[in-house]
């Protein structure tokens, strides 16, 4: 599956951390359920909402019941929490960006480059599990380029 087929079929998105607000808002905006992970405490947990045009958020002091996809902007060497995390809200992908570009291993908030070593990693845990794994592209422009009504 790529990942333009995964956003067809996604109505509800955790996030774990997130490069910058635009991600959120951006998910949000497009009409998707969006929770988050704001915090390493299991009670920070926080809904975003559209109402009236603006984008409303609410600490819900727990997870959701159910994500299709968990977004994760997080070190590679936090994956096996992540998938953790993803199975208890019964997610079947998983999309993770690392945020170091390929050239010279600089931050960059749009990057997904990981290692060979990390990357089958990722992909071995996220197998393991019976899921998709995205990587690229970067989460925030495909949904701006495929966003339709929800």
């Amino acid at each position: 599956m790529d990942a333009k087929q995964a956003l067809k079929n996604t109505r509800a998105i955790l996030l774990i951390d997130w490069p910058n607000k635009n991600v959120l808002e951006t998910l949000t905006r497009v009409g998707f359920s969006v929770f988050v992970h704001g915090g390493p405490g299991p009670e920070e947990y926080s809904v975003y909402e559209l109402k009236g045009g603006e984008i409303i958020f609410r600490r819900s002091g727990r997870r959701p019941d159910h994500a299709d996809l968990v977004y994760s902007y997080r070190p590679v060497a936090e994956l096996a929490q992540t998938v953790d995390e993803a199975q208890t809200v019964d997610a079947k992908i998983l999309s993770v960006q690392s945020g170091i570009s390929s050239n010279g291993g600089r931050t960059d908030a749009k990057a997904f480059w990981m290692t060979d070593e990390h990357m089958r990693c990722a992909q071995g845990q996220v197998e393991a599990a019976g899921w998709e794994l995205i990587t690229q592209p970067y989460i925030g422009d495909l949904v701006r380029e495929n966003s339709g009504p929800r």
